[in-house]
């Protein structure tokens, strides 16, 4: 015997679209015309949405209820999920179901895969995510030289400000390599770094974006004002990160690439229409990148902050204090 659960998931499914004009009053015949459907499709469309109590009849025809008003954001919601889940199955496929991932950061997503015509696409959507953002929290479970660039530029040149939680070896291949750009990067002010032993098969990066409308000098300095110094002189903090990380790693991810310089990129800058907090996963199959998935759905954006709350609660500040 069918639940009462599934007829309403049937309903939605075949109906939704009649629920999206019906959030005014309307008449079946202003429906027939925007709708392009013959009355007699109105007319069972409608009686299903009664029946199910997602529209009534009012004084100028048919409405949503409460109740069709949240079924509708709630299958909408569902049905993006499933959008996202749909185009980032490729990069899925290889984890396992314990890869510690959640729906909802699929939720309205873009899907980077690399291919044989672009195949460091994840790691240009990822530049992008970062760009324009005034901070940004991450979580670091394998490393590239092109990752070293981007945040060197986004926090040592454009002044974002930061909260590295690492793997274990990630800083060691950093400082075996990069290591004049690691000690930049850990100089700047508003700049932690943290080591963790914990292992996933995803980065994650969650950026935020401040209300453009709240900056006190309305100057577009990428989160500080001009009069602020961006570099902490002190030493100190990049030495301890050097005492901690000894031992350096001889090895790297096998997808150790540059960033690819004949590709499209994103559009760039500090757009008034961006989402104020966007969240981000690199996933990882033996150390492949295998794509890149990123939203600004709320759900989304707080799952990724939770990770990460998680993973500094559990980590090791390398360094001193730094100030923000």
């Amino acid at each position: 015997m069918r639940s009462r659960s599934a007829d309403l998931q049937k309903c939605l499914r075949a109906r939704s679209h009649f629920l999206a004009h019906l959030r005014r009053p309307r008449q079946k015949c202003e429906l027939a015309d925007n709708l392009e459907e013959s009355r007699s499709t109105i007319d069972r469309a409608l009686r299903e949405l009664e029946d199910a109590e997602f529209v009534e009849r009012a004084d100028r025809g048919y409405r949503t209820t409460l109740t069709g008003e949240l079924a509708l954001e709630a299958y909408r919601r569902y049905s993006a999920r499933l959008d996202g889940l749909a185009a980032a199955r490729e990069a899925l496929d290889p984890l396992g179901t314990d890869a510690a991932l959640d729906g909802a950061l699929f939720e309205e997503a873009t899907v980077s895969l690399p291919t044989s015509c672009s195949p460091h696409a994840p790691v240009e959507a990822l530049e992008s995510l970062l760009d324009g953002a005034d901070h940004a929290r991450v979580f670091a479970t394998a490393v590239i030289p092109a990752y070293v660039d981007i945040y060197y530029e986004q926090i040592v040149e454009k002044g974002m400000t930061a909260d590295i939680v690492c793997a274990e070896g990630v800083l060691d291949w950093i400082l075996a390599r990069r290591e004049e750009q690691l000690t930049a990067i850990a100089e700047c002010n508003g700049v932690t770094l943290w080591e963790t032993s914990a292992d996933r098969a995803v980065s994650l990066v969650v950026t935020e974006r401040e209300d453009p409308d709240a900056a006190s000098d309305g100057s577009e300095s990428g989160g500080r004002r001009e009069d602020e110094p961006t570099k902490n002189h002190d030493r100190a903090s990049a030495n301890a990160l050097a005492d901690t990380a000894a031992d350096a790693h001889e090895s790297a991810p096998d997808a150790d690439r540059s960033r690819g310089t004949d590709a499209a990129r994103s559009a760039r800058g500090r757009d008034s229409d961006r989402p104020a907090k966007r969240v981000g996963a690199m996933i990882y199959d033996d150390g492949q990148l295998v794509g890149f998935v990123h939203t600004d759905a709320r759900a989304a954006v707080a799952w990724g902050e939770a990770v990460v709350d998680r993973l500094e609660a559990d980590a090791m500040r390398l360094g001193g204090p730094v100030e923000s």
